[in-house]
């Protein structure tokens, strides 16, 4: 009989509640509850079941063996549906069904059982029947306390999503203010940490500004101004090439001659 103390298991609690939130960072809003407690599932056979060498394991896998046990251990607690090759009658997996958040396919190779909860999987072997048996229900006992956590957890992101939101739209307008007294053409995008701007410059000349956020207003007023002395030296009939520093420049040929000298 598998057990696990408590104040261990708050650990794991922690740990697959931090990591489920970066992983399900991208999730559209109707979605993130489900998306959410999925990976929160994976997360917890992944802590819970280490992949073992080939070395280590028995190699006697037998699919219909553990699909018989899950269900006379599962009855009343999950649907056990099995999975066919296509078009053949060899049965190549099963799901777990607890409900629409909770399922779990499994397979086998030649040397593991593989399940998988959402898109991350997890490894198990033939002597740990019963302990996949105890961590499937243990998380089923566990469900409806996660999912009043992961029902919080949303909140807050959308919330903070909304908030992120809103700021980037007030600093957008702040920005857009600026720009079109500068009487050129621009492309503006604001990204998490720093924003691009594109300006045309001439007919022929446009420059591309990489600024960050952290002053993102103040910086705008430099490249405003600095935009508008480049755009009058080109109606001069002036031109100007900017590059990044290379090893390979002549300006460089020292660093490019000595950059093996580590080596010697």
């Amino acid at each position: 009989m598998f057990t696990i103390e408590k104040q261990e298991l708050r650990k794991i609690e922690t740990s697959i509640f931090n990591r489920a939130k970066t992983k399900s960072a991208n999730a559209e809003p109707d979605k993130y509850l489900n998306v959410y407690i999925k990976n929160l599932l994976s997360f917890f056979f992944d802590k819970l079941f280490t992949y073992r060498s080939g070395n280590d394991v028995n190699t006697k896998m037998n699919l219909e063996e553990l699909h018989d046990f899950f269900c006379q251990k599962l009855e009343g607690k999950a649907t056990i549906e099995k999975e066919f090759v296509y078009y053949s009658k060899e049965m190549n997996g099963f799901k777990v069904i607890v409900n629409e958040d909770f399922i779990m396919s499994v397979s086998c190779s030649k040397s593991y059982y593989y399940g998988k909860c959402a898109d991350k999987g997890f490894y198990f072997y033939d002597d740990e029947f019963d302990k996949m048996f105890w961590a499937i229900d243990l998380a089923i006992q566990r469900l409806p306390e996660w999912r009043i956590k992961a029902e919080k957890v949303k909140q807050k992101v959308l919330k903070e999503r909304m908030t992120a939101k809103l700021s980037k739209t007030a600093l957008q307008s702040v920005i857009e203010t600026k720009l079109n007294a500068l009487g050129l053409e621009y492309h503006f995008e604001i990204g998490s940490k720093s924003s691009t701007l594109s300006i045309k410059l001439s007919e022929n000349q446009t420059g591309t500004f990489y600024i960050k956020n952290d002053n993102l207003v103040e910086e705008v007023d430099e490249v405003v101004e600095m935009s508008k002395r480049m755009s009058a030296f080109f109606d001069k009939g002036n031109k100007i090439q900017v590059r990044f520093k290379s090893i390979y420049d002549g300006f460089h040929n020292y660093e490019y001659e000595h950059r093996f000298d580590k080596w010697k």
